[in-house]
């Protein structure tokens, strides 16, 4: 339907074609955020309601991973320590027994417990280290599993600035220069938009919007998404990340979309 809508702007020429936008907006998750002590019994609780639905007793067979209390405030290391260890004794005694949708539950609860971090209970954002592309995508991947509710497996921590978090996704757009939307991609609150730049403009190729620049502001500034913006025949109008680069000798010319390095190189 969306493409479709698309398709009828660009036969009325609706669309100028020319300057592509790319942006990122938060969408906040309509969930609470347990502490990973409420977290794992939260966990538990749901894995019974859904064994009880295949074995009637399961709420009195398990009765002993039930529990209804709710711990206010940042747990100890003592009880998230006891909490782990009665989740994976959960966890051995139903793996392998009630089918699939048991079985993606109980590998969540898993990497709950396994989890190096202090879970839900410190700030893991979820940010990108704005120094290294590399160091984003190993976060992004490291955090990929790490959910915040079982109200909602897919929120995830986020950050709009350095002071304002959220919990939720984030709406990752290319607009064309008329204001219209042309695609879309949703990512989870911890993903970084500029990794995702790629497959969003593949997207715009795919429905056979063209342009002939984009510009997006400077947590896109990347080797790798310049190198693949100019792939596609497009000038990439994105201010530096870092001015460190003009001290070391790079100077980035925005009207010609090149770099010359420090022995006089053009790229």
């Amino acid at each position: 339907m969306f493409n479709e809508i698309i398709e009828q702007c660009k036969r009325k020429n609706l669309l100028s074609e020319r300057l592509k936008i790319a942006d990122a907006t938060a969408i906040e998750g309509d969930v609470s955020v347990p502490n990973r002590v409420n977290l794992l019994r939260q966990g538990r609780k749901i894995v019974i309601k859904r064994i009880s639905k295949v074995e009637r007793n399961a709420c009195d067979n398990f009765r002993d991973y039930i529990n209804e209390e709710r711990l206010h405030g940042k747990p100890s290391p003592q009880e998230v320590k006891e909490e782990i260890s009665k989740t994976k004794e959960f966890i051995k005694s139903i793996k392998g027994q009630y089918g699939e949708d048991v079985e993606d539950l109980i590998n969540i609860l898993k990497e709950l417990c396994e989890h190096k971090g202090n879970n839900n209970d410190e700030d893991d954002s979820g940010r990108r280290d704005e120094n290294s592309d590399k160091d984003c995508q190993s976060q992004s991947s490291s955090q990929e599993k790490h959910i915040v509710s079982f109200a909602d497996t897919d929120v995830r921590f986020g950050a709009k600035s350095d002071k304002k978090k959220f919990v939720g996704y984030k709406a990752h757009i290319a607009m064309d220069e008329s204001g219209i939307v042309t695609s879309v991609n949703l990512l989870h609150g911890n993903e970084s938009e500029s990794t995702d730049l790629p497959a969003l403009l593949r997207k715009d190729e795919s429905i056979g919007i063209e342009g002939y620049a984009l510009t997006a502001d400077s947590l896109y500034d990347s080797a790798k998404n310049r190198e693949f913006i100019h792939r596609l025949g497009l000038k990439a109008y994105i201010p530096p990340r870092r001015k460190e680069r003009d001290e070391e000798g790079f100077i980035y010319d925005p009207k010609e979309d090149i770099i010359t390095c420090p022995p006089d190189f053009i790229s």
